[in-house]
């Protein structure tokens, strides 16, 4: 079972699994007890991660000559869990450590359970689960280009933003925050990414707290986040 459920939270199953697998949390006392603890490993071990990291980027940082440390200066039943998964964080780290890390445990996999037709948008989500963004770029470029508010829009940006072209980047980010029929609207959230890498952490902030006024998707992290930041 704790595989079901880390293919679930991994985006692993097909819609058809999906639902079935929420139906059955919903009635399952003791799946809904599997779950918990799932998530409360994943959060520890999260937890660790992000000590460690912190660890070497504050080794990093007092290493630098002293100029450039001033100029750098589903269902309801889980929904509570996931939540405070983000906030069972450390609270040391910058912005700038927070987004890094939030990249690279949670937007370099892209989810596969979705039951498409479309053998060239699997084939851009595999190149991309393979770290080839340049290889899946174009593919997602290609889909993207007849409809704005297709996935494949979205993962046209994640991989700009993996090849660290931020600029383009955020240009796509920002046309989906614009876009009002998009369910889950994650745009306004990684166009806040995206001006983290780039170092401008201004905008960023003000993204961050646009995503928590208007509820959008990313709020707990961005609360966590903007909470914990000194």
């Amino acid at each position: 079972m704790y595989e079901t459920i880390d293919d679930y939270f991994e985006g692993r199953l097909s819609a058809t699994e999906h639902e079935a697998f929420e139906r059955k949390l919903a009635q399952d006392k003791a799946l809904a007890d599997e779950v918990a603890f799932y998530l409360s490993t994943k959060a520890a071990l999260k937890e660790a991660n992000l000590q460690k990291r912190h660890a070497e980027w504050t080794r990093q940082r007092s290493a630098q000559p002293l100029r450039w440390q001033w100029a750098s200066g589903i269902a309801a039943a889980i929904g509570l869990l996931v939540v405070a998964w983000y906030f069972m964080t450390p609270s040391n780290l910058t912005l700038q450590e927070y987004a890094e890390v939030y990249i690279e445990e949670d937007l370099t996999r892209l989810n596969t359970h979705m039951d498409t037709a479309n053998d060239s948008l699997q084939t851009g989500i595999d190149y991309y689960n393979h770290q080839k963004y340049q290889e899946a770029l174009p593919i997602f470029n290609r889909l993207a280009a007849g409809n704005p508010s297709a996935k494949a829009y979205e993962y046209e940006g994640l991989a700009q933003l993996q090849l660290k072209n931020y600029d383009a980047a955020i240009a796509i980010f920002e046309q989906m925050a614009a876009d009002s029929e998009l369910l889950e609207n994650r745009g306004k959230f990684y166009a806040a990414l995206a001006y983290l890498k780039k170092g401008d952490t201004d905008t960023a902030q003000r993204l961050l707290k646009e995503v928590i006024a208007q509820n959008l998707a990313g709020k707990a992290p961005a609360e966590q986040w903007l909470n914990t930041i000194k």
